[in-house]
């Protein structure tokens, strides 16, 4: 956005202006998008990977490392920019040995983690089919390795446009030339050693009109601060665990295990521990049964699996150097040979921190995005996937649709004080929280309707690009009611095969 803007006038792109565009990521979001924008005709397109395969949190890390977050702490702290090699600011390319700051690159899926959603809204609308589905006589879901399969062969065919192995490290672009390119800083894990036998990195740079972030919200955990909770952590940092660590280990089997958290994560956690564990106990924000109802009949059964402990006030190690648990309602859990926190991740944009201080307000939500998709002060910079609750890869595809109608100069956006309107009143509503980017089973079609509104119709415009997909509320009605079907199956065998919950 620049000074002589006008405020008040739709933010349109010249056609032509736009004809490179990087993606950063290819989970889902980026799969999607890059094909969208292939078929839209731009000049040049690439996707930045920066794991060594594709599709993103569905891919199964077996181990994962420890993760170095400190309780309290927000993304500024825990995913810090590297330091940019001094040399690249007079050669293209510069080799330095492997970088050792962590870059939170793993996953949280584990094995036999299943969708609780059907086909048709975890699919893209020209490939509508799973590979396959693993209980097709029970359920229409599937298992975590068919999404993983299913985004693999929805990329293969733009193969060609993606690099991996490679990580944006730095946004630079000048905001005094109204012709300036995004200038990305990347770094590629290379197998090349230096002398001492060190693993190097290539950093370059790469020049774009338009940056697309397809690089997900699932990376760095987001710890509240508890009183106590770093001492136990230091005395004991193999028995604290994050979601993301998590994986079906037969090493909790008849142990005592803590889970902190009441959304997704927490919630489908502590389902797969009542099948090993001794005992496991469930904290949450205490709430109200009403309130509870709402987060559905599956929490209730969970509830009934778990013994369900309020806030957690803090901890204290006895003189027996057992870890010892206080609650918000005076109670305690004694020495839990476990502690899983599923609380969470922050949003975090390490590489545009110096663009965009408040990019991220702390991890917390994206302050300057309009529609969960354009950032305000320069729209040629995008977000997808950022919004929870919006029937996902159907989302990201609607997403990717509009963002490229823009770029391509198809369509405009509302002025800037329209979209901070938008922003304010959202702000409004819901608070600037956590839960400001979730849209919500009810509010989902409206959702979409927006988008395609504001992308200019389903059909497509100059004869070019993809059309939006259609998404009726009675399809999503017909969702609700397979899920409907799926909890009673679990309530009447708890002892049946795993489920997971996608944060939808």
């Amino acid at each position: 956005m620049t000074a002589a803007q006008d405020l008040n006038a739709p933010v349109r792109i010249p056609k032509n202006r736009v004809k490179s565009v990087a993606i950063i990521g290819a989970g889902a979001s980026g799969s999607v998008a890059v094909d969208v924008f292939n078929k839209e005709g731009y000049d040049k397109i690439k996707v930045f990977e920066r794991r060594g395969d594709v599709s993103g949190v569905w891919h199964l890390d077996s181990k994962v490392d420890e993760i170095p977050v400190a309780p309290g702490s927000n993304e500024t702290k825990n995913d810090e920019q590297l330091e940019i090699p001094i040399e690249l600011e007079t050669q293209n390319e510069v080799f330095k040995p492997r970088s050792t700051v962590p870059r939170f690159i793993y996953t949280p899926a584990y094995e036999n983690i299943r969708t609780n959603v059907p086909e048709h809204f975890m699919t893209f609308s020209d490939k509508p089919t799973w590979p396959g589905l693993d209980q097709p006589d029970v359920d229409p879901f599937t298992l975590r390795k068919y999404v993983d399969q299913y985004i693999q062969e929805y990329i293969e065919p733009n193969k060609e446009f993606l690099t991996l192995n490679t990580t944006l490290e730095k946004v630079d672009k000048d905001y005094s030339d109204p012709d300036s390119k995004f200038t990305l800083t990347l770094r590629t894990e290379t197998n090349e050693k230096d002398s001492e036998g060190n693993l190097l990195d290539r950093w370059f740079k790469e020049k774009f009109d338009a940056l697309v972030l397809a690089n997900g919200h699932y990376h760095v955990p987001h710890i509240p601060y508890v009183e106590g909770l770093n001492k136990v952590i230091a005395k004991f940092p193999e028995r604290v665990k994050y979601a993301k660590q998590f994986r079906h280990d037969p090493f909790y089997k008849d142990k005592t295990v803590l889970v902190v958290g009441g959304s997704a994560s927490g919630i489908d956690i502590s389902y797969v521990l009542t099948k090993v564990a001794k005992k496991v106990y469930r904290s949450q924000p205490t709430k109200s049964w009403e309130e509870r109802q709402k987060q559905g009949r599956f929490v209730l059964l969970i509830d009934q699996q778990t013994e369900l402990k309020p806030t957690i006030t803090r901890y204290e190690l006895n003189d027996k150097d057992e870890i010892i648990a206080h609650f918000e309602d005076g109670s305690i859990v004694s020495n839990p040979d476990y502690i899983i926190y599923g609380t969470g991740y922050d949003y975090s944009y390490p590489f545009l921190r110096h663009l965009f201080p408040d990019f991220s307000d702390e991890g917390v939500y994206l302050p300057h995005s309009f529609q969960h998709t354009f950032h305000i002060q320069d729209p040629l910079i995008s977000t997808l996937g950022v919004p929870v609750g919006a029937l996902s890869f159907r989302a990201f595809e609607y997403q990717s649709i509009l963002i490229s109608r823009f770029l391509s100069g198809k369509i405009a956006l509302p002025s800037i004080n329209e979209q901070y309107k938008w922003v304010h009143e959202r702000e409004e509503r819901i608070g600037k929280i956590r839960g400001y980017h979730r849209i919500g089973g009810e509010n989902v079609v409206g959702y979409l309707q927006d988008l395609t509104e504001l992308g200019g119709g389903v059909e497509q415009i100059d004869g070019t690009g993809r059309l939006f997909p259609i998404v009726t509320q009675e399809q999503v009605d017909e969702w609700a009611e397979r899920k409907s079907k799926l909890v009673n199956k679990w309530e009447a065998d708890v002892q049946g095969a795993t489920q997971g919950i996608e944060n939808l």
